[in-house]
């Protein structure tokens, strides 16, 4: 099921990075969603790293 999931909200990530690139239809709102899309990664992502890098020091 997580595998089912992370297909979907790739996929979806690409047609938000594709609307932003060629379609620009509803572009504030596109933006908007896209940055917050990257912020909550780049958030969870420094919290999985932090994570392993205390279990590598320990």
């Amino acid at each position: 099921m997580k595998r089912v999931v992370a297909w979907v909200l790739l996929a979806g990530f690409v047609l938000l990075f594709i609307n932003i690139i060629f379609i620009h239809l509803y572009m504030v709102q596109s933006l908007t969603i896209y940055a917050v899309v990257a912020l909550l990664y780049w958030f969870i992502l420094r919290k999985d790293f932090n994570s392993i890098k205390k279990n590598s020091e320990e």
